[in-house]
């Protein structure tokens, strides 16, 4: 198992796009107000992952060396064609966390859906720098990568198998539990699975929206297709 850090970049228009102001432009005070939080939110972020490399067998799903099983279609489908698949949980610690829960606690609603939102940007980027490092490594090696993959997410619709990823991962190394309702904490964590072989496609994005069915997704990203 390996552990990744990256340096976390927030930009602060896609906070501001996240809180609604897609379309119009936010007032001087909510610009203002998300500048401060962003500049203030550095001092709060711990990113770490930890990821490994799997080989599996294709066996009523995907199998894999513990002998666990990743049965749901969507999942196989994207995997099947793959080399070894790579699991990841990333995090950006606790510290973020209780600083939402501060600023809930004081009736600060606005700034802390402000922070709230500046921690799924945070966690968006990391997830997009490990998939392009990934994505590196897989072109030199003249193989693809899948897109990111995540258990109660897009067609991944089993949130229980977030059992799986952390029965194969040590994530103590970056302080990430799962509870027993299949959720991490800190809250501020995702966990990702990626296919990656010489069979497979490199997907045009890190993570696909057009397969979520939560089209009114506050998050949801719009896929400019390459025409190369």
């Amino acid at each position: 198992m390996q552990n990744k850090t990256y340096s976390v970049e927030i930009d602060k228009a896609l906070v501001l796009k996240y809180l609604g102001y897609k379309d119009k432009t936010p007032p001087a005070d909510i610009t203002d107000e998300v500048g401060e939080c962003v500049d203030e939110s550095y001092k709060f972020i711990k990113s770490k992952i930890c990821f490994d490399r799997f080989q599996f067998k294709l066996k009523e799903g995907i199998l894999l060396p513990d002998g666990s099983v990743i049965t749901e279609e969507y999942v196989v489908k994207n995997l099947k064609d793959a080399d070894f698949i790579v699991m990841a949980v990333l995090t950006l610690g606790n510290d973020i966390d209780d600083k939402i829960s501060e600023l809930f606690a004081i009736n600060d609603y606005m700034k802390a859906m402000i922070y709230d939102v500046i921690g799924n940007v945070a966690l968006e980027y990391m997830g997009k720098r490990f998939w392009q490092d990934l994505a590196k490594e897989a072109k030199d090696s003249k193989a693809g990568i899948t897109q990111s993959l995540s258990p109660g997410t897009g067609g991944w619709k089993d949130i229980k198998d977030q059992r799986i990823i952390f029965n194969n991962l040590g994530t103590s190394s970056i302080g990430v539990q799962l509870t027993d309702t299949f959720m991490m904490k800190p809250v501020k964590s995702l966990s990702m699975v990626y296919g990656i072989g010489k069979r497979v496609k490199t997907s045009l994005v890190d993570h696909d929206c057009a397969e979520c069915p939560l089209v009114d997704c506050p998050y949801r990203r719009e896929v400019i297709k390459c025409t190369n």
